[in-house]
């Protein structure tokens, strides 16, 4: 999306737009791109052939911004 990834952090209302569209558009261009972790021994036995995708990934934070947008707002995040 554009943005540094520093925590704490913040997109501003008027930064939301163009964060969307490229986090729209890197889940257009990679929607099956693997965004599993790359250890092994953190999934338990049962879970070896679960993927978890982009698009997957993506879809909470894709109507978060949307909606933020919607009503002009900041959204932040820290570390809890």
């Amino acid at each position: 999306m554009g943005h540094s990834g520093r925590v704490p952090g913040a997109l501003l209302a008027a930064d939301i737009p163009s964060a969307l569209a490229c986090l729209e558009a890197a889940v257009s261009e990679y929607p099956d791109l693997s965004l599993d972790p790359t250890t092994t021994n953190a999934a338990p036995a049962g879970d070896a052939g679960q993927h978890v995708s982009l698009a997957h990934r993506a879809m909470p934070l894709i109507a978060l911004l949307k909606a933020a947008g919607a009503d002009g707002e900041t959204v932040m995040w820290e570390r809890v």
